[in-house]
């Protein structure tokens, strides 16, 4: 007996239409109808922690929305930009116990206000010498660094070398001995043999 494919089973868990021949195998297969128990209770179990989807909330973002807080974000930078023209031009916010008052002294009136610029225009050159030192210095120290380790490099390459021309001078030293040994040997062999006199 044959028993159902894959293929059925599926058919049968999506609630397709039966077939009569179908109907009397799963009548009399014990295996088959074991098999589509436990695939109709995995499908039951599946159900069941399935979320509801019309429950489930997706945060809306529309192009108007997302327009108005770009719009938002704009207006917040271009009134911080404002506020710190202005307090360079000398308009003061101040608060004092639940009462705010409001000063703007234009540059060039107030001699207090022009020394203050001095003094922040001296600050900022000072800050940029001072970072114009350290990169400078950092330059410096990596450049250090880069030729050391170049150094380093040329060391080790010059020992290797070294050695290397040392082995081989080595190796050519035994074999010219070996080939006036072989030389002297040879020679010796046709003195015996009357070759030369």
């Amino acid at each position: 007996m044959t028993h159902l494919q894959e293929e059925q089973f599926i058919d049968l868990l999506l609630g397709e239409p039966r077939s009569v021949t179908l109907d009397e195998h799963l009548a009399k297969c014990l295996q088959c109808q074991q098999q589509l128990a436990k695939l109709e209770k995995g499908m039951a179990l599946a159900k069941l922690v399935e979320p509801d989807m019309a429950q489930v909330k997706y945060p809306s973002v529309s192009y108007g929305g997302y327009k108005q807080k770009a719009l938002k974000t704009r207006l917040v930078w271009l009134a911080a930009a404002a506020m710190f023209i202005l307090s360079l031009l000398g308009f003061r916010l101040e608060s004092n116990k639940g009462s705010w008052s409001v000063q703007l002294s234009l540059l060039g009136k107030n001699q207090e206000q022009s020394q203050q610029i001095a003094a922040l225009e001296q600050r900022l050159l000072e800050a940029i010498e001072l970072n114009n030192k350290m990169t400078q210095s950092q330059l410096d120290a990596r450049f250090h660094a880069i030729y050391q380790e170049r150094e380093q490099d040329f060391g080790d390459l010059r020992e290797v070398v070294v050695r290397e021309m040392r082995d081989l001078e080595t190796s050519n030293s035994q074999q010219l001995i070996a080939v006036r040994d072989e030389f002297k040997g040879d020679l010796e062999k046709f003195k015996v043999e009357g070759k030369l006199q």
